[in-house]
């Protein structure tokens, strides 16, 4: 199992990059914190009988719709402007989204004012995914490189930096588990806390992570990779980036198109369950209390970061595509377990069961979709696939959210678990098309040729650039990236 931070590349034995690398996990841990935290609040709205039948959709949908927003923009703000100037500006948002909502009104008007700062938020933290992705994988690659790993990766084996970049994604979940147990926390206050000050208290702290972030950053240089591209930067218009999408590589739009349908898929459910499972976990306890639904779900999260963590060691050995696809079989077949468990058994302890099971079987694929954008597109255009991809995921999310409820109530539980497993097998199919279509099966000795090639070019960077374009064109795979990574003879 690869460790989370891959120490093989050297990252963690350098503090810069450690120091670089908390900052993206924090806007992760953010991101994660911000999408549940409003679960929190709203048991102690329901318990001083002040929430309404409409609000627990309408804030959800906010900060979804907010995501969408953000994470396409912020990806291709990260490749006009730079990954950490991205960064900055995330930061900016989700905090004074996160403030704003603790600070809302009295109760008339509240929920209004709190879905339109939650859509604020989820533009900031919309950001984390493309640009936490997108500058892990460069900075892991510098470093790689530096300490006389491959100037290339053969597609179907994506290396420590893939495998690293996909554990930037646990940290989303870390973030979730920490919003539950920070409600379970404030609940605990209720001697000396009011109601009203831990609600605002449980908003408020979804600010804490991104300033941190923004702080740790203060001083940091730009990604090499990034500062390199120089005049080959991207336009700002869609038309500019359709066309550095279709420049290098002519696959460039389908392979897009598969991606986030892949993703679409895999986070229309996982998200849909996150939804689902409270009232799962509620069904299954006789008489609980909120603490105790708090706790299950934040041990749901636990199961769900191990499930990510797991799939570490097989992105670094198999290759992030190969994991996908495998991953979300397993996910199918699991939820189709869980829905035939629903509907043939009423006893609380399977379904406390398999709320784990299912929750183990989701997450495990998470790490490698959230890798993927960042392996299969070249620097120019990484965090603006990367962004488009994840806008995907949480469209999907937010789909699940207005939609989820309703078809539960209409069909029942096992029903729409029956409709999340399809769409996962929906997602394998999408995935198996990526892999069979865009992985060349000679990509691996093109890249070897081309690894041989810059070790043996010396101080002639022109002669290997020349050549190694050439080469790599061919190699139509997730690690197609640029030919002139750095230079040849610091490399060598």
């Amino acid at each position: 199992m690869a460790p989370m931070c891959v120490p093989q590349c050297g990252a963690l034995r350098d503090p810069y990059s450690a120091q670089l690398l908390s900052a993206m996990a924090l806007m992760q841990i953010g991101s994660g914190y911000n999408v549940v935290a409003i679960s929190g609040a709203e048991l102690i709205w329901t318990s001083e009988g002040e929430l309404y039948t409409w609000t627990s959709s309408v804030l959800d949908a906010a900060i979804f719709l907010g995501f969408v927003v953000g994470t396409l923009s912020m990806g291709r703000y990260a490749d006009l402007k730079g990954r950490l100037a991205a960064q900055r500006v995330s930061c900016l948002l989700a905090t004074v989204g996160a403030v704003a909502s603790a600070l809302a009104g009295p109760r008339h008007g509240r929920y209004v004012e709190i879905a339109c700062f939650r859509f604020l938020l989820g533009i900031g933290a919309g950001g984390a995914a493309p640009i936490a992705a997108s500058y892990t994988y460069e900075r892991l690659r510098e470093v790689e490189r530096a300490a006389g790993g491959p100037l290339v990766h053969d597609p179907r084996t994506s290396g420590g930096p893939a495998s690293a970049t996909g554990s930037m994604d646990i940290w989303n979940l870390a973030g979730q588990a920490g919003s539950y147990l920070v409600a379970i926390l404030l609940m605990s206050c209720g001697g000396w806390m009011s109601k009203k000050a831990m609600w605002r208290s449980m908003l408020g702290l979804g600010a804490l992570p991104f300033l941190l972030s923004a702080f740790l950053t203060r001083d940091a240089e730009e990604s090499r990779a990034f500062a390199r591209l120089g005049d080959r930067r991207l336009g700002a218009g869609w038309a500019d980036f359709r066309k550095a999408l279709a420049a290098r590589d002519p696959t460039g739009p389908a392979k897009l198109f598969d991606v986030v349908l892949v993703v679409f898929c895999y986070q229309l459910v996982c998200y849909g369950l996150l939804l689902l499972l409270p009232d799962l976990v509620e069904a299954a306890i006789v008489s609980p209390t909120n603490r105790e639904i708090l706790g299950v779900l934040a041990a749901l999260s636990a199961v769900g970061i191990f499930a990510a963590y797991s799939s570490l060691g097989p992105i670094d050995s198999l290759g992030a595509a190969a994991v996908l696809e495998r991953t979300l079989v397993f996910s199918a077949l699991v939820t189709w377990a869980f829905a035939l468990g629903l509907g043939f058994s009423s006893s609380t302890t399977l379904l406390l069961v398999l709320c784990f099971a299912a929750r183990f079987a989701v997450n495990l694929p998470s790490s490698a979709a959230f890798a993927l954008p960042s392996l299969l597109f070249p620097t120019e255009i990484r965090a603006s696939c990367s962004g488009a991809a994840n806008a995907a995921g949480k469209l999907g999310g937010l789909v699940g959210n207005l939609t989820f409820t309703y078809i539960a109530n209409a069909l029942g539980d096992a029903s729409l678990l029956a409709i999340c497993a399809s769409s996962l097998v929906l997602g394998a199919f999408f995935m198996n098309k990526l892999a069979t279509n865009y992985i060349n099966e000679n990509a691996a000795d093109d890249l070897d040729a081309a690894e041989d090639l810059g070790r043996k070019a010396g101080d002639d960077r022109e002669r290997y650039l020349d050549a190694a374009e050439a080469l790599l064109r061919k190699a139509e795979g997730p690690s197609y990236q640029d030919p002139t990574p750095c230079d040849v003879k610091t490399l060598l």
